[in-house]
């Protein structure tokens, strides 16, 4: 009975030591995981020109769609924005949590609209 009572003491020992390594590593993988950043990628959005100063466009991101064909999460805070145009330059005048409102600085002179890309992008 007293050397059971021991071996059983040691099991409860090694599971404690076990539990506790593994506690480690959950903690380790979360430290990790706190600033994975998550990438979203929209393309193809049409942007149809007026004038240079009331060029401005709001995009919601309840209406995007990734490149992936996936819609795009509710964001907690705004998420971080880069615009891609093929042609003119664009800078963000307002990020939100439900929207991005983009205007042209430089526009082609081309076709009446252009294609953005957005690279949206949040950290956790």
């Amino acid at each position: 009975m007293k050397s059971e009572e021991g071996n059983s003491i040691e099991n409860l020992k090694d599971i404690k030591r076990e539990f506790g390594l593994i506690n480690r590593k959950v903690s380790q993988t979360q430290e990790a995981l706190r600033y994975t950043p998550q990438i979203y990628v929209v393309q193809g959005l049409k942007h149809y020109y007026k004038k240079l100063d009331e060029d401005s466009v709001s995009f919601y991101f309840k209406n995007l769609i990734t490149s992936d064909g996936e819609k795009l999460p509710k964001f907690s805070k705004p998420p971080i924005i880069n615009v891609q145009g093929k042609g003119s330059t664009y800078y963000i005048e307002e990020v939100t949590t439900e929207y991005v409102k983009l205007n042209a600085m430089f526009v082609y002179e081309g076709p009446d609209f252009e294609m953005l890309d957005l690279w949206i992008v949040t950290i956790n």
